[in-house]
């Protein structure tokens, strides 16, 4: 009986004695556990277990952009482009959207543009897109070989006082748009091949203008027509240069023999 009482004693001191199983956070009986990323989480850590990234590294930081492309660089994720499209190549010269215009083979920002000048013997046209530079000031790009039409899109250009075109290829009729900017102080386009008359439009157009001492350059080009006899209203205000072309006589009162030069009056009645 002794015997039976002593081991059964023995049993409960041993029960009394062993201790509960520590989890990796140290509490005995605990839940935490350690996971790929040899962290300690779960239980009362407060931690969650690390996960695998798009290239199946435990823990790692590399995510799958909007263009399902798959690293931790984050510098080099996809954008919209101006279409809207994730990835795409809409975007205009400048990488922005509509902020930036290309003319004249280069690249002009719409807001901070005010002066355009190149005299380089360059070829090509003037654009009608260049009337977007809503702050160009001074236009100046003679002695080159641009050709065509001269766009009434220039006339949009309400803060032009510098419009320098002479000594190109360009052709056809001055367009009476061009003279809109009113604090136009010089327009050249001498040394062209313009042709056409110097309308009463024209001239109304010129008498708009603000600054006095304008300057208009008409010389060396094929235009042609009577010298209507209202320009002498301009006399004070604006210097005209029309020595060169196919004016027909007779010619204003008020204009001196070197106001009117050499004119070819082959064609004339």
């Amino acid at each position: 009986m002794k015997r039976l009482l002593l081991i059964a004693l023995l049993v409960v001191f041993a029960c009394e004695d062993k201790e509960e199983p520590r989890d990796c956070a140290g509490v005995a009986g605990g839940t935490a556990t350690v996971d790929n990323c040899d962290d300690c989480v779960g239980g009362n850590t407060g931690e969650v277990a690390c996960t695998q990234d798009c290239v199946d590294v435990w823990g790692g930081n590399a995510t799958i952009d909007s263009c399902d492309v798959c690293d931790d660089n984050i510098y080099n994720d996809c954008i919209q482009d101006c279409a809207g499209e994730w990835g795409g190549e809409s975007f205009d010269c400048g990488g922005g959207c509509d902020e930036n215009i290309q003319i004249f083979g280069e690249c002009y920002n719409i807001e901070l543009t005010t002066h355009i000048e190149f005299h380089d013997g360059r070829q090509g046209s003037i654009l009608p897109e260049i009337s977007n530079l809503v702050n160009l000031q001074r236009l100046i790009i003679h002695s080159n070989q641009l050709s065509g039409e001269i766009p009434s899109e220039i006339g949009n250009l309400v803060n032009l006082t510098h419009l320098e075109l002479n000594n190109n290829n360009l052709s056809g009729e001055i367009p009476v748009e061009i003279f809109n900017p009113t604090n136009l102080e010089i327009v050249s386009v001498s040394n062209n091949q313009l042709s056409g008359e110097i309308t009463s439009e024209l001239i109304e157009a010129v008498k708009n203008l603000s600054f006095i001492g304008f300057r208009l350059w008409l010389s060396d080009n094929q235009l042609s027509g009577v010298i209507p006899e209202e320009m002498c209203d301009l006399q004070d205000n604006v210097i005209w240069y029309l020595i060169n072309n196919s004016f027909c006589p007779p010619y204003p009162s008020c204009f001196e023999e070197w106001d009117i030069g050499e004119q070819n009056t082959t064609n004339c009645d």
